[in-house]
């Protein structure tokens, strides 16, 4: 299953529409905080106010830290948002991609939001329509989970943009508002 949005954990309604597709008993979650520039505050943060008072205890969550046992198999995957620039980068560093392709694959939860939710499609190259790309990519390749792009927080964009990214190519656009989840069973 694919869990995209905006928002996460931290947000009531968000947890309130989650908790109709998953259960946090008893369940394992790994937090990928690669898309903020604290990696470590990134984590603590949604750990504390996110995920814990959404119900996963804390023992059963894990951060994603350099090297992480790659070989256990996670309830979820949590990718909270941020630069998803920085989130591809450091991804890639990190050999991360085919890790959570080979864990969706076998049943893993994903849980994208706002840049991991961009990074679930094949490619983010139509985010520098909208976002500043500080990094020197050699390509915008993204997970690759979905065959469409994503645009989170169109709530707070202008027309304009929206319009630019719908031109970028012929693809399936996901245009997800701060109070939606995307679910892809």
């Amino acid at each position: 299953m694919i869990l995209l949005s905006s928002y996460g954990f931290c947000s009531p309604f968000i947890s309130e529409k989650i908790r109709e597709y998953f259960n946090p008993v008893g369940k394992t979650v790994l937090i990928l905080p690669f898309a903020g520039s604290n990696c470590q505050q990134t984590a603590v943060r949604e750990r504390e106010r996110g995920l814990i008072p959404f119900g996963f205890s804390p023992e059963n969550i894990y951060v994603a830290e350099r090297d992480f046992p790659k070989d256990k198999l996670f309830d979820m995957i949590y990718v909270p948002g941020g630069d998803p620039f920085l989130l591809m980068k450091e991804a890639k560093e990190r050999n991360l991609i085919p890790f959570v392709k080979h864990a969706v694959e076998r049943g893993t939860v994903y849980f994208g939001v706002s840049a991991g939710a961009d990074f679930a499609g094949e490619n983010l190259e139509y985010l520098c329509l909208v976002e500043d790309c500080n990094y020197c990519l050699r390509d915008y390749d993204g997970l690759g989970l979905i065959p469409q792009k994503v645009l989170c927080h169109i709530d707070q964009r202008d027309m304009g943009t929206l319009q630019r990214v719908r031109e970028f190519d012929h693809r399936k656009t996901i245009f997800l508002r701060n109070d939606e989840v995307y679910v892809i069973p």
